[in-house]
């Protein structure tokens, strides 16, 4: 399956969403009013938690995370264009904007 990559501004909330699968995905919730506040969830809103990534690492072959409980999360691309590759970047970046020590983007 492709990736799929979203990166949708709602009102005053963006979201953004890798996905290889129903059950294989990322996604980050940020709101405006709230900047402080990022949401991370992985594979099922049951591992979802506000504030949860000390680490991430973006690069061509996908997103590699290390949470505050230094757990790994790996996630690989399948096929994606640059052009969605550059709309999660500027999604993320927007995201960590207060936190840019977190996001590193490797090229």
């Amino acid at each position: 399956m492709t990736t799929i990559i979203s990166a949708e501004s709602i009102d005053d909330t963006l979201i953004v969403k890798v996905a290889n699968g129903p059950r294989d995905y990322l996604l980050w919730q940020w709101t405006g009013s709230a900047p402080q506040d990022i949401y991370f969830e992985c594979n099922d809103p049951l591992n979802g938690d506000y504030n949860s990534i000390s680490e991430c690492t973006v690069m061509w072959d996908g997103v590699h995370i290390i949470t505050s409980k230094q757990d790994m999360i790996h996630f690989y691309f399948d096929g994606i264009s640059p052009k969605l590759y550059g709309k999660f970047i500027q999604g993320l970046k927007q995201i960590y904007a207060l936190e840019p020590d977190i996001l590193e983007v490797l090229d």
